[in-house]
């Protein structure tokens, strides 16, 4: 199967650790998978911060960021389209990030069936722990993605049963647990 994995993950952490181990692991099953996502995670060193964003985050009120972050979409969403033309996939595999409706968009646009990896709650988690402008925007992305996704892709029980609260029929979630490699 060929799988479109599409990210806005822009520095190494953890999160790029999951990611590579994951496309790692769906490699080693036999599927041809093409990474799409920002320039910068290619460069970045582990555990390095891309500056620019980090810049404009600490000095832009908290409201014209996040509308920032929403506009990434255009260029991703170019991104992600171009990818699907060039590599024709079976499915897109996408990590959730709030405000990034890239994928649902291309998914809806080319009918390719979408994935949606879910690692936590991101609107309520942005909302206690780094605040979050624009609520109603944040709330409608989280609930437009999961909802649009063909299947949502908890990492956890409990975390399947708060996305299935948020509307997600339970025939269109699946738990695929964070894994290790031995």
């Amino acid at each position: 199967m060929k799988i479109l994995f599409h990210h806005r993950i822009a520095s190494r952490d953890g999160q790029a650790v999951h990611l590579e181990e994951l496309i790692d692991a769906l490699r080693t099953l036999g599927h041809e998978v093409v990474l799409v996502g920002p320039a910068q995670f290619q460069e970045s060193g582990f555990g390095g911060e891309i500056g620019f964003i980090s810049t404009l985050k600490r000095l832009l009120p908290a409201s014209v960021y996040e509308l920032l972050e929403f506009a990434y979409n255009i260029p991703a969403m170019r991104r992600l389209d171009a990818a699907v033309r060039a590599h024709k996939p079976d499915v897109i595999y996408e990590r959730y990030s709030l405000l990034m409706m890239a994928g649902i968009w291309v998914h809806r646009r080319r009918k390719i069936p979408l994935l949606l990896e879910v690692n936590g709650p991101l609107f309520e988690e942005r909302m206690k722990n780094d605040g979050l402008a624009l609520h109603g925007l944040g709330r409608w992305t989280q609930k437009v993605e999961w909802n649009g996704a063909d299947y949502v892709l908890p990492v956890t029980e409990v975390l399947a049963g708060y996305v299935r609260r948020h509307g997600v029929p339970a025939n269109r979630t699946a738990v695929i647990p964070n894994g290790i490699n031995t």
